[in-house]
């Protein structure tokens, strides 16, 4: 008997398309539990890992700006960021918190500082690379990376016609713009550590705690002091002998520590100027050690100035405010208004970073 007889007999050809109908079914069973399956799993995972990693990407971005304010170099924050996920935020927190501890009269870490802590950071500069950029790259999936790893578990078969058809369902848009639809999530998540959710960068970076301690372990007088030595000293010799003509110099002096030495005197010893000029100048003929201790005194004042500046009682000029803020300002984290007796008699307040500005700038 041919095949064409036995197909032709009673019963055999239905029996055929039973079967074949029963394994389509199986497949399409198959089909359905395993699409059922992925779809699940981008949902309970891919999904919620995805909206996690631009969370944590939109609070870096954030903190990065914070940091870039406070003058951290491009290559020191991306360098801060490469450490691990939320990296830069628990940075930003601790050194927040030591600021704050320490008051803001006080030398704080500052951006300087911090571009000195950071070891490695050399390795992240490039100029083609923006922060934003390098922080997709660290908190979002590298696409092309987990597509490549599409292999990497079996989409063949009923799987393969599921995998394909995740293509049809809608899911997400990173920071950059790229549409990524469940099948694209199913295949980054599946890629595991092929993917940027896991992204390390190896480069080496480290932080110099010692640096950053040291703007405490100093207090602000010897900070100053090491800034401006004995200069202001220096100033009250140039005046020559307590004389009256060494008060007219004091008060005629427009420079900066010239400005605050008269401000100081003024409020320190009104009317009597010149006993101000008088102890500070004895201080010369006692030896180095006299005039440093000297030196570090007035720096101490100059700061504490500042205590009892308000709009009842504010510096004498504009001039003197802009000083304040040169000579002292530039040393701490002092936001608050620093109140001035204007031209035309009238009080007027600027913070420190406004008084500093060009006056191009300002206007």
């Amino acid at each position: 008997m041919g095949l064409f007889d036995f197909l032709n007999q009673p019963g055999v050809l239905t029996g055929i398309n039973q079967g074949i109908q029963q394994l389509r079914l199986e497949d399409n069973n198959k089909f359905e539990k395993y699409l059922d399956k992925a779809v699940n799993y981008v949902e309970t995972q891919a999904l919620p890992l995805i909206n996690e990693s631009k969370k944590i990407l939109a609070s870096e971005v954030r903190v990065a700006k914070n940091l870039s304010n406070m003058g951290v170099n491009d290559n020191v924050i991306k360098a801060i960021a490469s450490t691990g996920r939320g990296a830069l935020a628990e940075f930003y927190s601790s050194v927040m918190k030591v600021n704050a501890k320490y008051g803001a009269t006080q030398k704080q870490i500052s951006g300087d500082d911090i571009n000195e802590a950071v070891k490695g950071a050399e390795l992240f500069k490039d100029d083609n690379q923006t922060i934003l950029d390098f922080m997709t790259k660290t908190y979002l999936p590298n696409v092309e990376a987990g597509m490549d790893k599409a292999s990497a578990f079996d989409i063949s078969g009923v799987r393969g016609r599921a995998y394909k058809e995740l293509d049809d369902y809608a899911g997400t848009v990173l920071a950059d713009g790229t549409s990524l639809t469940y099948k694209d999530l199913y295949t980054l998540i599946k890629g595991g550590a092929y993917t940027g959710f896991n992204y390390m960068d190896d480069r080496g970076v480290s932080i110099d705690q010692t640096i950053l301690q040291q703007s405490f372990k100093d207090p602000l007088s010897e900070r100053l002091y090491d800034a401006y030595g004995n200069a202001v000293m220096r100033k009250i010799q140039s005046y020559g002998q307590p004389t009256d003509k060494a008060v007219e110099l004091l008060e005629a002096d427009n420079s900066d520590m010239g400005l605050l030495l008269n401000e100081y005197a003024t409020r320190m010893f009104p009317n009597q100027k010149d006993a101000f000029i008088t102890q500070n100048y004895s201080e010369i003929d006692r030896g180095q050690t006299a005039v440093t201790g000297a030196s570090t005194n007035l720096y101490v004042g100059f700061n504490d100035l500042i205590a009892s500046n308000n709009e009842r009682t504010p510096f004498s000029s504009e001039a003197v405010a802009k000083a304040w803020a040169k000579v002292i300002g530039t040393y701490t984290r002092y936001d608050k208004p620093i109140f001035f007796i204007k031209e035309d008699g009238s009080v007027g307040a600027a913070t420190v970073s406004q008084l500093l500005k060009p006056k191009a700038d300002a206007e």
